[in-house]
């Protein structure tokens, strides 16, 4: 894939199938990386991904306005079924607003490494209570 991306001239496309497979999490961003500034060289990267980080990290170029949001294309898929019974994919893109938020996710979409996340911390440190989340407030309030 590096190889072939060296040999890329402008407008040209690589279409590449889970490139993170079998890379652990470090490679994975570097990965993305190395895709990210091929498409800086007007270089068509098209990815099917199943992997949170990279997703996370072209969200992020899109974010810190390293890329453009007009070059880059997120899609995720949706199964529907038709009325006489069969199922089909469609493509749905993401969109992201001025905000910086996604205005369509799906839902299951990349959630499940934030509810671990979430479980751990709250193994790890205790559920945070209302007590402590309201203790801020109660200083500023007249009688």
């Amino acid at each position: 894939m590096v190889v072939q991306c060296g040999l890329m001239f402008e407008n040209e496309i690589l279409a590449v199938e889970n490139p993170e497979v079998h890379l652990h999490p470090g490679l994975q961003l570097k990965l993305t990386e190395f895709l990210l500034r091929q498409t800086r060289d007007n270089k068509i990267i098209m990815l099917e991904t199943h992997s949170d980080l990279v997703i996370r990290r072209a969200l992020r170029a899109i974010l810190a306005e390293e890329l453009p949001q007009e070059q880059v294309r997120i899609y995720f898929t949706d199964i529907e079924k038709a009325e006489a019974g069969y199922h089909y994919s469609t493509l749905q893109p993401l969109r992201v607003n001025e905000a910086g938020r996604i205005d369509n996710w799906p839902p299951g979409f990349m959630d499940d490494d934030l509810r671990e996340a979430s479980r751990l911390m709250d193994i790890m440190y205790g559920k945070p209570t209302d007590d402590i989340a309201d203790e801020g407030d109660e200083e500023g309030k007249t009688q």
